[in-house]
C-alpha cells in the first residue's frame, strides 16, 4: 500500500504578524549557498551577512506580504514574501516567485552585532 501525503499549503502572515516578525529581529535563513542573516533594525536599518560572506547594509520597510530592502550598495526595491507552511517560514523573491531560503530561526534584536 502507498501512503499518500497531502500537499504542502502556504499560509501568508497578516501585517501585524510580519511587524512582530522582523522588526528589531534577527533572521537565519538556509540558503543553497549556505546560511545568510538579516537584522530588521526598529528604525528601518538593515544589516545582511550573505552565505558568501558579502556584508550590506540598507533601509527596509514592511509591507502587506513581507519586506522590501533598498541595499546601499545593492539592488533597490528587492522586495520578498514571507509564507508559513507544516515546515515553517520560506521566503520568495516577491518579482520572480524564487525561492530565498528556509528560515532556520528568529533571534531577537543584534545578536550579530551589525
Amino acid at each position: 500500500m502507498t501512503a499518500k501525503f497531502a500537499p504542502i499549503t502556504d499560509t501568508q502572515l497578516s501585517r501585524s504578524q510580519l511587524d512582530g516578525l522582523l522588526t528589531d529581529q534577527t533572521v537565519y535563513l538556509d540558503t543553497p549557498g549556505g546560511e545568510a542573516v538579516i537584522h530588521f533594525g526598529g528604525k528601518g536599518t538593515s544589516h545582511a551577512r550573505l552565505a558568501n560572506g558579502t556584508h550590506m547594509q540598507g533601509r527596509w520597510t514592511l509591507t502587506d506580504t513581507g519586506y522590501c530592502i533598498d541595499w546601499a550598495d545593492g539592488p533597490q526595491g528587492s522586495c520578498t514574501r514571507i509564507l508559513r507552511n507544516e515546515a515553517g517560514l520560506r521566503m520568495i523573491d516577491d518579482a520572480t516567485g524564487d525561492p530565498r531560503g528556509q528560515v532556520s530561526r528568529i533571534v531577537p534584536g543584534n545578536p550579530e552585532g551589525f
